[in-house]
């Protein structure tokens, strides 16, 4: 069954009402439980004949209040599944129009194929009816308007559709370093010459290992640093976007530079890498720069 706006804002008024009415039963069930308490613990116990009647009275209440929270949690619980229904409904609609989207671009081409042939057919009738070329000429006009219309859409809709997938292509796409960047950033990072680093990606993504290894392939191989990975194994936190470069707070000035130029060049050729300087507690001075390389987004 499907709802109408109206509908559904019926039917969040009623929940909120049999909300209402579920603390109020509550409450009745509360006031039944005071009355018996009084009935059986107060002076008025003392008394038979009033203790029986407040608490005949107080029972009386705990079980309309149970009964009213009752009749009140099933209609919660009815008009609350209607309303998720109701949304669901609502995300699938939304599915079903974005995948009629992927069909615009086809129609708006045959849209601009019809129109073409009606501007041909009406041209050749101009040329063949001297007397209706005032007439022929309008509709040619007409085609023509229709047509660019239609060319317009159709290139609109294209436009649309690359742009999607350059995007979900880029999205899903792992991070890589050409030769080219590759020797962007050996250029850089040379003159720091055996600067030791380590490098810990997420062992379980392929991604994660692939541009960690790309790095120090070019680290060692290009830059002349020197890899010193940890002699036990080592895994990073989840959370992790993009490069993190570590580098102890007191690193001498060359191991300082490497870092931060580390960081630079990265970003400078699409990977995203951010600056962070180790705590000292508990941690000797030390010149190793530590890569811990995350997920990509």
């Amino acid at each position: 069954m499907t709802l109408t706006p109206s509908e559904v804002a019926s039917l969040k008024s009623a929940l909120g009402w049999w909300e209402w009415a579920e603390y109020v039963s509550t409450g009745i069930v509360f006031v039944g439980c005071i009355g018996e308490f009084i009935a059986e613990f107060t002076r008025i116990s003392q008394r038979e004949n009033i203790r029986h009647t407040v608490a005949r009275l107080s029972l009386a209440l705990v079980i309309a209040g149970i009964a009213g929270e009752l009749c009140a949690t099933v209609k919660t619980s009815q008009l609350s599944g209607q309303i998720i229904a109701y949304v669901e409904q609502n995300a699938a609609d939304a599915k079903t129009s974005a995948d009629s989207a992927a069909d615009a671009s086809k129609r708006a081409s045959d849209a601009a194929g019809e129109a073409e042939s009606l501007a041909h057919s009406a041209r050749q009738e101009a040329d063949s009816f001297a007397k209706d070329i005032v007439s022929a000429k309008n509709q040619a006009a007409l085609a023509e308007s229709h047509l660019a219309e239609a060319r317009r859409s159709a290139a609109e809709a294209d436009a649309k559709a690359v742009a999607a997938a350059r995007d979900l292509a880029n999205y899903e796409a792992p991070r890589t370093l050409t030769d080219q960047q590759a020797q962007n950033i050996a250029a850089t990072l040379k003159p720091f010459g055996q600067q030791e680093f380590e490098v810990i990606p997420y062992w379980d993504s392929k991604e994660s290992m692939g541009i960690a290894q790309r790095i120090a392939d070019i680290l060692v191989g290009l830059a002349g640093w020197k890899l010193e990975q940890p002699t036990g194994f080592t895994a990073l936190m989840g959370g992790l976007i993009g490069v993190k470069v570590d580098i102890h707070p007191l690193a001498d000035a060359n191991s300082n530079g490497a870092a931060k130029a580390l960081v630079t060049v990265l970003n400078q050729n699409g990977i995203e890498a951010k600056l962070e300087i180790e705590n000292p507690t508990n941690n000797p001075k030390n010149n190793k720069i530590n890569l811990s390389v995350g997920a990509k987004q």
